[in-house]
C-alpha cells in the first residue's frame, strides 16, 4: 500500500472466481423474449391480413407481384424474430438468475409512443396522401436525426418521395395512396 491511497485490491483476473453461468446479460430477458414476440405478431399479421388486402396478386409488366417484396420482408422478419426467440429461450436458465431491469415503464412509454406515430402515418396516408405524408416524414426523422441544413433536408425528402412514388407505380404497379 502506497502512503495515503488505499489499497486497490488484487489486479484484474487473480481474484476469487465467481459462479455465475457465463456472461452478465446487457439486457433483461423479458424485455428482448417481448420484443421477439412483438416482432414475431407483427410479421404474421403482415402475411396472414395486411399484405394480401392491402397489395394485388397479379405480377406487373416485370413479372413480380407487388405483394412479392412485402411477403419477403415480412418473412425474413418473422424468422429472425423465431430465431432470436430461441435463443433467448436457450439462455433463460443464465439469464433469469440476474436481476430485471427497472426501466419497463421506459420501454412501454416507448412502444405506445411508436405505436401512435404509425397510427397516425397510416391514417394519414390514407386520408391525406403518400406525396405529402412521405416528406413530412423523412423532414421530421432527418430532424430527430440532427440534420440541421435545410436545402439537405428539402432535397432528400424531395428526391426520396418521387423516386419511392414512380417506383412503385412503374415498377410495381402499385397505386400509392
Amino acid at each position: 500500500m502506497t502512503a495515503g491511497l488505499p489499497d486497490p485490491g488484487p489486479p484484474a483476473g487473480t481474484g476469487p472466481a465467481e459462479d455465475d453461468g457465463g456472461e452478465e446479460p446487457a439486457v433483461s430477458p423479458v424485455h428482448d423474449i417481448a420484443a421477439g414476440l412483438v416482432l414475431a405478431a407483427l410479421s404474421l399479421f403482415a402475411l396472414l391480413w395486411l399484405i394480401p388486402t392491402q397489395t394485388k396478386d397479379a405480377a406487373g409488366a416485370y413479372d413480380v407481384s407487388p405483394g412479392f417484396f412485402p411477403r419477403v420482408a415480412a418473412s425474413a422478419v418473422l424468422i429472425l424474430s423465431v430465431l432470436f426467440l430461441v435463443h433467448r429461450f436457450a439462455r433463460f436458465r443464465a439469464l433469469r438468475r440476474h436481476p430485471w431491469s427497472s426501466d419497463a415503464g421506459a420501454i412501454l412509454t416507448e412502444i405506445a409512443v411508436w405505436s401512435v406515430a404509425c397510427a397516425a402515418i397510416w391514417i394519414g396516408l390514407w386520408q391525406i396522401g403518400f406525396l405529402v405524408v412521405a416528406p413530412l416524414i423523412i423532414v421530421g426523422a432527418m430532424i430527430a436525426a440532427g440534420v440541421r441544413r435545410w436545402w439537405l433536408i428539402v432535397l432528400l425528402a424531395a428526391a426520396t418521395t418521387v423516386a419511392t412514388f414512380w417506383g412503385a407505380e412503374l415498377l410495381f404497379e402499385v397505386a400509392l395512396p
